[in-house]
């Protein structure tokens, strides 16, 4: 008795497969002929239709593309909003770099400033720390 291996039974699968799909392309002009086939496939169009949300079909007229309020709307600026794009100009360049070193002056100041009193704050604790060592050497 031989075992079956995995690769074996794919390959069979897929050759019944094959098979099973090439003998219905071959047919496929039957199946659609069937009056059973096209009462099946109605049944589904139908009932995806019916799960599909519904759509508002109104005839497009083509004055509507061409009228000359939408012509006029599209070529006025003011009533769609648009932004006006200014390039900087080198003035302004300098204006955005003088402004950048004076927050970083302020920045590095109030940096500076901070260390000041967590070095303070830390020789406060040191002295503190020291007062009590000796404190508790003399006991």
């Amino acid at each position: 008795m031989k075992k079956k291996g995995i690769i074996d039974t794919l390959v069979k699968a897929g050759i019944a497969a094959a098979a099973i799909g090439g003998t219905i392309y071959l047919l496929k002009d039957k199946f659609e002929e069937d009056p059973k086939y096209k009462e099946a496939v109605d049944k589904v169009k139908d009932t995806i239709k019916s799960y599909m949300p519904a759509k508002d079909e109104k005839p497009v007229d083509e004055d509507d593309f061409f009228d000359e309020d939408f012509d006029q709307v599209i070529h006025t600026s003011s009533e769609r909003g648009y932004v006006n794009i200014k390039l900087p100009t080198e003035e302004d360049f300098e204006e955005f770099v003088d402004a950048a070193e004076d927050k970083a002056e302020q920045v590095v100041e109030a940096a500076e400033e901070k260390i000041e009193q967590l070095v303070d704050a830390a020789e406060d604790k040191a002295e503190q720390a020291a007062e009590a060592v000796e404190e508790f050497i003399e006991k």
